[in-house]
């Protein structure tokens, strides 16, 4: 059985915020809310007290997900940009932000509540007011950063101005905020993401303001991750099922133009010795004629497919995107594979990359009908060039309706399987081996930078008055 947080008197780590009454005549609610995100320090007491071990600390669900992954600790532990004592802890899943919460004798927030205590009852923009569309590194640490930078973060009261008007600070940038969707406290037994309210330091200043929001998986443990807790005194959310006030407008602009945040889908360089000469996919397992194909046999011998969509990181930024290839069912075809016969056996593709420099290699495995259904291609341009090797060279797999973790670059073998197998995303970050596109507000990068909320699983539709564009 978890830990139930019961109230008692906060210490100075937690102020005190009025929250508005939830209807006309009701009075006003209380809520304590931590003055900072969990720090480094704050969670590495949890560490060394035996938190990962003691199950009192953790839900049933969420030590199910501890023990069958062995998490002992968060992502980037230890790690040099993540290891300084005043920094915001990071790397931590919904569950581990639960124990700890419940370590502490605390509790995370509704984002129902996040919403109230950061835009000062429902009254502006910022935490700190309504100061204009770009806020200054004094206010928030959003530091959106060029395709191979590395977002920054800070110390959690370096952002001197970033306190809302009941003294609750840095609620914007640096580390997004796991929260409980909705109104509800509690989670129901058949939900499978949480939400990340404020953005986190590598999104654009004008992006992230109290009304952003990220639906993501709740085993999502990346550099954006992080904790803020609450203590109530008493019941104050609903169990109705309602949206959160707060919510973007469906599309945002943001005015100024926006590059990827990181260096996408690659941790290593390809090898020196792979060339269009070299390189070839492989594609075996459970088909009647495995082949190998040249990159100019997949260009000449098979039509090319073309399609525009938005391609959505699990880190909730998006671009849109025109590629071209060829697509998975031809290919699949041509290795004797029926493909009328998939609905009678339940058969997965499952996508390699070349092995990098070190030997690395990316995988990751989907339902083979999906990827047929989906029209998934082999892609081998995007954006009118051929792919570079930071975007996947010589080849990589493309179906929209799915994350860019399920996409791998720099193919080399496509294997039909009956076993799904956890990939390199999976395996290490414990992302959801499913990888459908959730519902949750986007910042989508481009020339024309806006905020769009998807509001339906897997691929988003793009209207014709978008004028979001690749330079």
């Amino acid at each position: 059985m978890a830990h139930r947080t019961s109230f008692r008197a906060p210490d100075d780590a937690f102020v005190l915020v009025d929250l508005p009454a939830e209807t006309a005549g009701a009075p006003a609610r209380k809520l304590w809310v931590a003055r900072y995100p969990a720090t480094v320090k704050e969670f590495g007491q949890f560490i060394r007290a035996g938190g990962y071990e003691d199950r009192r600390w953790w839900s049933g669900r969420g030590w199910s997900w501890r023990s069958q992954f062995a998490i002992t600790q968060p992502t980037y532990w230890g790690q040099s940009p993540y290891r300084r004592p005043g920094l915001p802890v990071t790397g931590v899943s919904f569950w581990e932000a639960e124990a700890y919460a419940h370590f502490r004798d605390a509790a995370l927030p509704t984002e129902h509540e996040w919403y109230l205590f950061s835009s000062n009852g429902g009254g502006s923009r910022f935490p700190w007011g309504d100061h204009g569309d770009q806020p200054s590194d004094k206010h928030a640490n959003l530091r959106f950063v060029s395709e191979f930078g590395t977002p920054i973060r800070v110390a959690v009261d370096v952002t001197v101005n970033s306190s809302s008007a009941a003294g609750v600070r840095d609620l914007i940038g640096n580390v997004a905020e796991w929260c409980l969707p909705h109104h509800r406290p509690e989670l129901r037994s058949d939900e499978f993401t949480g939400v990340l309210r404020g953005g986190a330091s590598w999104h654009a200043p004008g992006a992230a303001d109290v009304s952003f929001r990220d639906e993501v998986p709740l085993c999502v443990r990346d550099n954006q991750t992080g904790i803020r807790l609450v203590r109530r005194p008493h019941a104050l959310v609903s169990t109705e099922e309602r949206p959160p006030i707060g919510w973007p407008a469906a599309l945002r602009p943001l005015g100024r133009a926006m590059k990827r945040p990181t260096k996408p889908f690659r941790q290593e360089d390809i090898p020196n010795d792979l060339n269009e000469k070299t390189w070839r996919l492989r594609v075996h397992g459970d088909v009647p004629a495995p082949g190998e194909f040249s990159l100019k046999d997949l260009r000449v011998n098979f039509p090319t497919t073309a399609r525009e969509a938005l391609f959505v990181c699990v880190c909730r930024w998006g671009e849109l995107n025109r590629v071209a290839g060829v697509l998975l069912a031809h290919v699949l075809e041509r290795c004797g594979l029926s493909l009328y016969d998939l609905d009678k056996r339940l058969l997965f593709l499952r996508q390699v990359s070349v092995p990098g420099p070190t030997g690395l290699v990316y995988e990751t495995t989907v339902p083979l009908a999906d990827a047929i259904n989906h029209g998934a291609l082999l892609v081998y341009m995007m954006d009118d060039s051929d792919l570079t090797p930071e975007l996947g060279w010589p080849l990589r797999y493309i179906d929209f309706h799915q994350y860019g973790y399920k996409n791998v670059k720099c193919l080399s073998e496509l294997i039909v399987t009956d076993t799904r197998r956890r990939g390199w995303w999976e395996e290490k970050c414990q992302y959801d081996i499913d990888g459908t596109i959730l519902p949750g507000t986007v910042t989508i990068v481009g020339p024309e930078a806006m905020r769009v909320d998807i509001v339906k699983r897997g691929k988003v539709d793009v209207p014709a008055s978008w004028k979001v564009r690749p330079k």
